[in-house]
C-alpha cells in the first residue's frame, strides 16, 4: 500500500516490482502524513490470507508506527527510503493488529 503523493507512488511501484508484487499495489489517503493510528486502520483491514504487507508513506508517522512496534528503545527513526521489518506472531490477525503482537523490528536500511 501507499501514500497518494507522487515520489511515494514512484518508489512503491519501483519497490513492488522487485517484490513482484505490482498487481496488488493499493493508494491509501490515511498513509498521507498520517498518525500512528491512522496508518494501523489500512493495516487492520488487510485481507486475512495475506502474510506481508508493504507500506509506503512518509515521516514523522512511519517512524512513529515502527517504534509503537518496538516499544522501548532503540529508537527507530525511518530516513528517507528507509526500510524497516515488522514481524508478527503466525496467528495474528491484521484486524486485531496491536504494539503488543509485534514480535520484532529491524531496521533494514
Amino acid at each position: 500500500m501507499t501514500s497518494p503523493a507522487v515520489r511515494a507512488r514512484e518508489t512503491a511501484v519501483i519497490v513492488a516490482a522487485q517484490l513482484d508484487l505490482l498487481e496488488q499495489l493499493n493508494v491509501e489517503s490515511a498513509l498521507y502524513l498520517g498518525s500512528p493510528d491512522a496508518l494501523l486502520e489500512p493495516l487492520r483491514r488487510c485481507a486475512e490470507e495475506l502474510n506481508t504487507v508493504l507500506m509506503v508513506g512518509h515521516n514523522p508517522g512511519l517512524s512513529e508506527l515502527a517504534q509503537h512496534f518496538n516499544g522501548a528503545d532503540p529508537r527507530i527513526e525511518l530516513r528517507t527510503a528507509g526500510v524497516c521489518m515488522i514481524r508478527f506472531a503466525a496467528h495474528t490477525r491484521w484486524r486485531e493488529l496491536q504494539a503488543q503482537l509485534a514480535t520484532g523490528v529491524t531496521l533494514l536500511r
